[in-house]
């Protein structure tokens, strides 16, 4: 049926899956992972999806592409130039730990910048650091322990964020804007 809606036949569909399969095993078809549409889409052009194995390889030479299609599919639906794009700038952001690929590997869903901001923002604030980036890089699960929808449901979820400046944050004045400032006590008037 998804193929068909790709304009696919099924025949051509089963045989690109066992193509995508045959590429990178992580590549099995998984409902709970991506809808099945998007698994169309990919079967669709199985060419793009060599492309983009590659793009993630380049972009991130020390993480292992299988793992991080095995957790996040959806990452092959990008154009290369968008991985790209975010790939500088995640490089960039978590350039000051000793493996950021391993970071990537770990928690996929950090190659979208959009949430790499917001997550390493949740750090700084959750754990009272200032330094979100080290914390992560000792442990990348810690962020595995957060659900999405948790994050939007944060009430200053996406409040005072500037994504375009991402790569040029420091977290520790970010963490010290956004903690109300201490009331200092008046001196006592002499009598």
């Amino acid at each position: 049926m998804a193929g068909r809606r790709q304009g696919i036949r099924e025949e051509l569909l089963r045989e690109n899956l066992d193509k995508l399969e045959a590429l990178l095993p992580e590549l099995t078809p998984d409902v709970s992972k991506m809808r099945a549409a998007d698994w169309a889409k990919l079967a669709k052009d199985v060419n793009q999806v060599a492309l983009m194995l590659v793009t993630i390889k380049t972009s991130y030479p020390g993480a292992n592409v299988g793992k991080i299609v095995a957790k996040a599919p959806k990452l092959l639906l990008k154009s290369p130039e968008a991985l790209r794009s975010d790939a500088e700038v995640v490089r960039r952001v978590l350039a000051a730990a000793p493996n950021p690929d391993a970071i990537v590997e770990e928690v996929p869903y950090l190659m979208e910048p959009s949430a790499l901001a917001q997550s390493l923002s949740n750090v700084a604030r959750w754990y009272n650091t200032k330094d979100p980036v080290a914390m992560i890089a000792k442990n990348p699960k810690l962020l595995l322990n957060v659900e999405e929808a948790d994050l939007e449901a944060d009430p200053l979820y996406g409040l005072s964020l500037n994504l375009s400046t991402i790569d040029t944050w420091d977290f520790g004045q970010q963490t010290q804007l956004q903690q109300p400032a201490q009331p200092t006590a008046a001196p006592l008037a002499a009598c």
